[in-house]
């Protein structure tokens, strides 16, 4: 029996690898497989002859290694004194008693026995052999040598890929480091908009009050009220300013210039320009084209931050003060005729206030009681003239008029020198501007008692 590795094993239930020998007769091939038989174990393959010893070694790697049997070509082997033609087969075995180890079924087929001749020949041939072999070894080892390069240039390959494996997981750890810091980073800045945001939003809804706030103070003022830019184009308008100009809200952006209005004021645009020239606020009362009056106003337009961009015309409806103002100037007028007419009569006549002091002194009255004008009125006349009413008091003559709005009677009345001066008065309550006075008509007779 011989091993795989080539060195002889006698125990064949050592599960180890084997070879056995089988002869192809009773003769020559018999004899030397019981002449293997008589070896030491350790010496059989050593023993092996050389012409059969290299194939036998290849047969069994080819055997053993991609297992597949193989059979030789004829081999001179010279034993028995004569050179023999020796076929080597190689294969598998299937005994039973070795079915759990890898064997190897060897035979050595005697083919032929060749006659002395051919010794030479033979001999050459194996010696070709050698040499194919040898060939075939060194084209192994060359090739060898070449995979074992390759493999060591691999091998670099691999560990520059690795050392750049390892420089790019130090990038991507640094990396990360970055993005963990970056992350905190962003988070920071979120909490910062979120911050800003909210306060945005607090000024948003400030902002929004205010334009409330002003969109209803400019319609509870009910006041007109125009906004230019720089370049006296609209830029907002309440509702009253449609009533002079005919301007919608679509028209903003647009100049002012393009728009004609229902003023009897053609200067309008000028002093506009004036006032974001010089910066001096320009008042007006302006008739409109329909009877109205209205105080006009021009006023540069102030930001926030004290710079001018504009300016606001407002446009404030006084007709009806305008219609009272005449009224108390044709008033004013007819008092005046009337007080006019009080100086040229001779019969004194003084006009107090029920709840106050004189407010009218005639000539006639100066002429009887000694006071001018200037010294009467204002005062009190109970107190300036000491009246007296016979029979009476005073507080009763004011009831008198509160219940009837007329009284007629005697008075004693004190003159500036300190002596009596007896009338006969008439007086009639009326209404003058929302106050209660009191027309005094006297008449004196030729007698002051003293």
């Amino acid at each position: 029996m011989v091993g795989q590795n080539g060195e002889a094993d006698g125990d064949e239930k050592a599960g180890r690898p084997v070879v056995v020998a089988i002869g192809a007769s009773a003769g020559g091939v018999t004899a030397l497989q019981r002449f293997f038989a008589n070896l030491p174990e350790r010496t059989r393959a050593a023993l092996v002859r050389s012409e059969l010893r290299l194939e036998l070694r290849s047969s069994l790697h080819r055997l053993f290694e991609p297992n597949a049997g193989s059979l030789s070509l004829p081999i001179a082997v010279r034993f028995n004194g004569s050179v023999h033609r020796v076929l080597l087969l190689v294969q598998g075995t299937e005994d039973g008693e070795l079915a759990g180890a890898r064997t190897a079924g060897v035979m050595f087929i005697e083919v032929e026995k060749l006659p002395e001749g051919v010794k030479t020949t033979e001999r050459q041939a194996s010696d070709e052999t050698v040499r194919r072999l040898i060939q075939e070894l060194e084209l192994t080892q060359a090739r060898l040598r070449a995979v074992r390069e390759e493999s060591e240039a691999a091998n670099e390959e691999l560990r520059a890929a690795n050392e750049e494996l390892q420089s790019i997981n130090e990038a991507y750890r640094s990396t990360s480091e970055e993005l963990e810091t970056s992350k905190g980073e962003l988070q920071s800045i979120n909490e910062e908009l979120q911050t800003v945001n909210t306060e945005l939003k607090l000024k948003l809804e400030a902002i929004s009050r205010a334009h409330s706030d002003l969109q209803n103070l400019m319609a509870a003022t009910d006041i007109g009220t125009l906004f230019l830019d720089a370049s006296l184009r609209i830029r907002r308008s309440t509702e009253r300013v449609t009533e002079l100009f005919s301007i919608t809200p679509s028209d903003e952006g647009r100049p002012i210039t393009e728009f004609a209005h229902k003023l009897e004021y053609d200067d309008l645009i000028k002093d506009a320009r004036a006032v974001l020239a010089d910066l001096t606020p320009v008042r007006r009362e302006i008739r409109s084209r329909t009877g109205q009056w209205y105080d006009l106003r021009v006023r540069p337009y102030r930001t926030v931050d004290n710079k001018i961009d504009g300016v606001v015309i407002t446009f404030l409806d006084i007709t009806d003060r305008r219609q009272v103002e005449e009224a108390l100037r044709q008033s004013q007028m007819r008092l005046g005729q009337q007080k006019s007419l009080l100086d040229l009569l001779r019969d004194p006549i003084a006009v107090w206030d029920l709840d106050g002091g004189i407010v009218e002194w005639n000539r006639g009255c100066e002429a009887i009681f000694g006071y001018t004008r200037a010294e009467a009125l204002g005062q009190h006349k109970e107190q300036l003239l000491a009246t007296k009413i016979p029979g009476g008091a005073f507080d009763e003559v004011k009831a008198r008029l509160l219940r009837t709005g007329k009284w007629a009677g005697p008075m004693r009345q004190r003159h500036k020198d300190g002596t009596v001066v007896q009338v006969e008065a008439k007086l009639q309550l009326e209404a003058l501007d929302g106050k209660r006075v009191v027309l005094e008509r006297m008449r004196t007779g030729d007698e002051r008692d003293a």
